[in-house]
């Protein structure tokens, strides 16, 4: 069970860096455009690309990450739930191991 737990403590350390990195680049777009004034040359859609691809990203490319970061954080909860149930209901559990939920405790993780 440690070595389970010590990998879900893993999981959810890289799913953090990695959404936080994401939500970083999606959101500073426009960053990018000062550091490399060279980009500023185009147009999208009758727009300087230096105006369009931060408001897209921001906006657009900010949904969907969250979305993505949602699907795979509930996935992880989960995961997490799992192996709290197994602990719980393992025999020898000690009550630090009982599963808190909704105010109740649940004990043999029903």
């Amino acid at each position: 069970m440690d070595d389970r737990k010590m990998q879900l403590y893993k999981k959810e350390m890289w799913l953090t860096i990695v959404f936080v990195v994401l939500i970083i680049l999606m959101g500073h777009t426009a960053s990018f455009f000062v550091i490399f004034p060279s980009w500023q040359g185009g147009s999208m859609w009758g727009f300087p690309l230096h105006y369009i691809i931060p408001l897209l990203t921001g906006w657009f490319g900010l949904s969907i990450v969250s979305y993505f970061m949602m699907v795979y954080c509930n996935r992880f909860d989960d995961e997490l739930d799992e192996l709290n149930n197994q602990m719980a209901s393992s025999p020898g559990a000690t009550p630090s191991q009982r599963v808190v939920r909704a105010g109740k405790t649940v004990e043999g993780g029903k």
